[in-house]
């Protein structure tokens, strides 16, 4: 076996793992009563009974693929007797430690009867949200109008659509005070600021297109290109570290992004979300009424509601992508 065969299965085994360890309870062993010691379909016993069986193998590999279906191009990578046997070994682990929680009596533990009560409620919990959300989802289907309409709301924030970023051309020169600032600012005024600072030999800072997402450039430098409504436009700026500032807005360039049919399928994707959502805040509000249940305005009245900013969110994603996260 290479490195690389040896890689793939010990990753797959570590998927496996974490599959069998996320949920809550092994398949239902089939009854194999009357099996004999050499019947090759049986791969554990206890005693004279059979434990594992290749049944249980082909069962839990279906629940596997099912919960998980990116797995499945995967595992046409191993062999199935590989699979198989990985299977078979973590079922069999699982089985013994069963056992043992059982005949030790550990399973009797207060402990031991909290922890599994706050599992099954966990689980309970994350099975209910799904169907749940899976009938109101079965409901939902946006036209292609209302698509249209989504498109041209939300394709500044939706990632993915944008092709180009646009911003402020910016740039500036950092001084060692405010009054050195001011004194540079009515030697340019609308002038070319890199000109200048070429010609008295200052170092010359490029802050490239500024937007609002762009997290990389000093806040107060940021809002102050932000503001800038011509252009080439100047002005002094102290930014968050004190430092005083002559920057330049150069010019304005529009964002750019795909067309609609260019990105139909993701604007629909992202839609359904919305949408699903909506009907979900909506459903809970009908059951509300429905159950006939009474909120403390006065708990919820001070807090104010949770929002995510969209280009936030599209910014971290492409920093995270840019750090291979």
């Amino acid at each position: 076996m290479n490195n690389r065969q040896y890689l793939r299965i010990a990753s797959l085994r570590m998927l496996l793992g974490l599959f069998l360890f996320q949920i809550t309870s092994l398949l239902c062993q089939e009854n194999n009563q009357g099996a004999q010691k050499d019947d090759p379909s049986v791969i554990a016993w206890i005693g004279d009974e059979p434990l594992v069986t290749l049944s249980d193998v082909d069962q839990y590999k279906k629940q596997m693929i099912n919960e998980n279906p990116q797995l499945e191009e995967y595992i046409k990578m191993i062999s199935a007797d590989e699979i198989n046997r990985s299977i078979g070994e973590l079922l069999l682990q699982q089985d013994l430690v069963d056992l043992y929680i059982k005949e030790s009596k550990i399973a009797e533990k207060t402990e031991y009867q909290n922890d599994l009560d706050v599992a099954i409620k966990m689980a309970t919990t994350t099975v209910n949200n799904k169907y749940f959300t899976q009938e109101i989802a079965e409901r939902v289907s946006p036209t292609e109008k209302e698509l249209r309409v989504f498109y041209d709301t939300h394709k500044k924030t939706i990632p993915g659509i944008q092709k180009e970023r646009g911003g402020i051309k910016t740039i500036g020169v950092s001084f060692d005070s405010e009054g050195e600032a001011r004194a540079f600012l009515k030697k340019v005024n609308t002038k070319d600021l890199s000109q200048i600072a070429t010609k008295e030999d200052l170092e010359l800072k490029d802050f490239g297109l500024v937007s609002k997402s762009n997290m990389n450039v000093d806040e107060n430098i940021r809002n102050a290109a932000l503001a800038m409504t011509k252009f080439p436009q100047t002005v002094t700026v102290t930014d968050m570290d004190g430092t005083a500032w002559v920057i330049q807005g150069v010019s304005k360039k529009e964002d750019t992004f795909y067309s609609y049919e260019e990105v139909k399928d993701l604007v629909k994707d992202r839609a359904l979300q919305y949408q699903i959502a909506e009907k979900i805040s909506d459903k809970l509000n009908d059951l509300k009424v429905e159950y006939n249940v009474t909120v403390n305005e006065e708990f919820f009245g001070g807090i104010e509601p949770l929002t995510i900013d969209e280009e936030d969110v599209e910014t971290l994603i492409e920093e995270l992508e840019e750090e291979g996260l």
